[in-house]
């Protein structure tokens, strides 16, 4: 299984990730090692190594549970 390394458009490591597709490219959806959701944004090309590439990810906003509110 491909693994990738994945970081948030502000620049954060979020770690490695492994995902059954070989070929993750932006608009794609990905899970996050602590089951959040994860849109792909961007996908850069390395030299090689353990990671050939590197997603960038927008995550998915956390869902409000019954008890909370909008302010």
């Amino acid at each position: 299984m491909p693994s990738y390394r994945v970081h948030d458009t502000t620049g954060d490591d979020l770690g490695p990730i492994d995902h059954p597709a070989p070929n993750v490219e932006p608009g794609d959806v990905v899970m996050l090692e602590d089951s959040r959701e994860a849109l792909v944004t961007a996908r850069v090309e390395t030299d090689g190594g353990q990671f050939a590439v590197l997603l960038e990810v927008a995550i998915a906003p956390m869902p409000l549970t019954s008890d909370e509110g909008i302010a």
